[in-house]
């Protein structure tokens, strides 16, 4: 030791730590230096490594819907596949029974096929995703430690299809041998209203084969219509975002450009920097005199280390006097004690400001109570007893530009740091209007390297770059779910149209031209289309109208002003009206392909 301070540190990165709980790794390691004859006081735990596991951690939440609207997609697709798959092969469940097969053997039967295309399937899947991970992330790709997740995501995929599958396999357990041989696999329409005398032209004849297999058109439809629904919705909310507007409410006191120096040191080295501060009241009059500053507001900091009770924190803490007290922390702000000023600083006194994650739980493992005594001790050595007299609710005091996990009156802090005379860490420099020239002035006078300069303009250019990533993975994910209901679309259009050969071939007999044919083919296309763009307008839209003011009232992206996402509507309907288009040309000329009798002697 020299003059108190130690000659050496250590930095230990403990094996297996990716592997092992937070709580158990460092009683791992606190085990472990214990029996080396270092005290705990003497144990610092990297602050990097520890809040980027537990923030990893919390992530894992936003990840789970997704999946698990992933899985309902998969389900809805292969409940579809399977459900039309029976219909279609009814005589050939009804000859097995006619000679004798038992329902449960034809459960057998259904429930091999789904677990021989999932023993197909999954694994591919599993390997294509695996590649891709490995593809995008390299260097932080683990076969091993991804094993678990790989073997989670393979049951889940199984317990899937064995539940979409369920349905379908009593179906065809419960079919009689008579009806199942007298079914073509497509249905017809049985109610008294339907049976009208009305005209028959290939329009009518598409809306009525539209009705007429009912079940299946309702599935083909609530895929699509979910794919749609979730589209206008989502595009709906992300139009309504304004960048501008969320970089005001991001700004300390909606200001044009924020001026700081406290991310420079840590909350380690700030009461260094508090001691030569760069803001001076010489530097406020400079600015102050460029034309078009109109303000400055000041928010001071201070710092300390806090021992909870499983750690000890080096943290950083914003500094209000009584006014500051009354306008950002008033008694409907607080959720529980009290925001007395007198008060607090008789006492000692602190205000819980945490944010909407609970850092203080999530990351030191502390959760606050009101009447809790906690030990502040400033990095000159000096402890301090203070009391839990408020907790406020989260975020608060984000507004400042200058946000902690504590709030504290000015008295403590001079009790922490009584040779410090000048904590102004932030301020907020308000303007009548930016331009280069202004911008220019302001920069010109902050080139202290400890001083960080920020804008506003910055700030929205920064958030639109989040927004664009953002708005990229939602448009991605619904990509992969309008797949999905395209294979559906097309697997219910396709199966219809081979069960319905002899009825085609009878309509052609009787005088049906082969042009009429195909207009009945593209019209019931246009059925599904029209339907699916009428739900997901309908639907859609109304959500959107609702999120967005959920959103508003919850300040989560500021203010959100109603944006009808026309442009991905068009592109949705045209994607719609694109695929429908390719399989009625596909259908036209496969109905062309076999002769008049050929497709009337047509029996399966």
């Amino acid at each position: 030791m020299a003059q108190g301070e130690p000659l050496f540190e250590f930095r230990l990165r403990y094996t297996g730590a990716d592997s092992m709980e937070l709580e158990q790794l460092k009683a791992d390691i606190a085990a472990f230096l214990s029996a080396n004859d270092v005290s705990e006081d003497q144990i610092f735990y990297s602050s990097n490594y520890f809040d980027m596991q537990g923030f990893k951690s919390g992530v894992m939440k936003y990840y789970i819907p997704v999946a698990i609207l992933l899985l309902v997609a998969c389900a809805v697709v292969i409940y579809s596949i399977f459900f039309i798959s029976v219909k279609g092969k009814m005589r050939e469940y009804g000859r097995l029974k006619v000679i004798g097969t038992t329902p449960k053997q034809i459960r057998r039967i259904v429930r091999r096929e789904g677990l021989l295309l999932s023993l197909c399937g999954i694994p591919l899947g599993l390997l294509v995703g695996g590649a891709i991970g490995f593809a995008i992330f390299p260097a932080h790709w683990s076969w091993m430690g991804n094993l678990p997740y790989l073997a989670a995501t393979a049951a889940a995929c199984a317990l899937t299809v064995f539940l979409s599958i369920h349905a379908p396999v009593r179906m065809a357990a419960r079919v009689s041998p008579i009806e199942a041989v007298r079914s073509s696999g497509y249905e017809t329409a049985t109610d008294r209203k339907d049976q009208k005398n009305h005209r028959i032209t290939p329009f009518s004849m598409a809306q009525m084969n539209f009705r007429r297999s009912r079940k299946k058109t309702v599935i083909t439809l609530v895929s699509l219509g979910l794919t749609g629904v979730f589209l206008v919705t989502a595009a709906t909310v992300l139009n309504s975002i304004s960048p501008e507007k969320m970089a005001i409410e991001a700004m300390g006191d909606h200001c044009n450009y924020e001026v700081s120096w406290m991310d420079s040191g840590g909350a380690e080295g700030l009461p260094a920097i508090a001691r030569e501060n760069p803001l001076t009241e010489e530097l406020r009059q400079e600015l102050l005199a460029i034309d078009g500053v109109e303000s400055i507001t000041s928010h001071e900091v201070t710092s300390a280390t806090v021992k909870f009770p499983q750690e000890s924190v080096a943290l950083k803490f914003p500094v209000f006097d009584r006014e500051q007290m009354e306008q950002w922390l008033p008694e409907e702000n607080l959720e529980q004690g009290s925001v007395d000023y007198e008060e607090l600083a008789a006492n000692n006194g602190v205000i819980v400001t945490d944010s909407e994650d609970h850092f203080l739980s999530m990351f030191y493992g502390y959760t606050p109570a009101v009447g809790d005594v906690l030990t502040f001790e400033s990095m000159d050595g000096k402890a301090i007893e203070v009391t839990v007299m408020g907790i406020a609710k989260p975020s608060v005091t984000s507004g400042t530009g200058a946000w902690g996990l504590f709030t504290l009156t000015e008295e403590l802090a001079d009790q922490l740091y009584p040779d410090i005379e000048n904590r102004e860490a932030v301020w907020n420099v308000h303007t009548s209007e930016d331009s280069d020239a202004l911008r220019a002035s302001i920069f010109s006078l902050l080139e202290n390297p400890v001083l960080t300069v920020f804008s506003r303009a910055d700030h929205a250019a920064s958030l639109e770059s989040q927004l664009k990533m953002m708005t990229r993975g939602v448009y991605l994910l619904l990509a992969f779910l309008f797949v999905f209901s395209m294979v559906n679309l097309v697997n219910t259009l396709m199966t219809n149209l081979l069960a319905r050969q002899q009825e085609l071939g009878i309509l052609q007999s009787v005088g049906m031209t082969g042009k009429q044919v195909s207009r009945m083919l593209i019209a019931e296309c246009l059925w599904y289309a029209g339907v699916t763009v009428f739900l997901s307008v309908g639907i859609g839209g109304i959500l959107g109208w609702i999120f967005d003011y959920v959103i508003s009232s919850f300040n989560i992206f500021g203010e959100l002003s109603y944006q009808f996402p026309l442009m991905e509507t068009v592109v949705f309907v045209l994607a719609l009206l694109v695929v429908t288009g390719i399989f009625s040309v596909v259908a036209v000329r496969y109905s062309k392909r076999l002769s008049l009798v050929e497709r009337i002697k047509t029996m399966d």
